[in-house]
């Protein structure tokens, strides 16, 4: 089965972070932007344990974290929200990960 990463060329180790747009989730590389039409859910689900959704607007690549500060992770140094229903999953996997 070819993935829709394979259809549009993008390496999973270069996307930063997935934000919902009005009629589709925008993907977000250092390189470029590409519109793609796939419910979060699914995308959620095929992408691999790299990925974690912080947000119901936000699934990011946990390797380009710079920083995290209150409810915020940065990531080339934008700011994304950590909503409470995806805090202590992701902060505990963040945890595990820095022993």
């Amino acid at each position: 089965m070819i993935s829709w990463n394979e259809n549009v060329g993008i390496h999973k180790r270069n996307q930063k972070f997935y934000p919902i747009i009005d009629v589709g989730l925008k993907l977000v590389t250092p390189y470029q932007s590409i519109l793609i039409y796939r419910r979060m859910k699914i995308l959620e689900q095929q992408l691999p344990t790299i990925f974690f959704r912080v947000h119901l607007s936000f699934i990011i690549n946990i390797n380009h974290i710079s920083k995290i500060v209150d409810n915020h992770v940065y990531i080339a140094n934008r700011a994304i929200p950590i909503s409470n229903t995806y805090r202590e999953d992701f902060l505990g996997l963040i945890n595990k990960r820095s022993l």
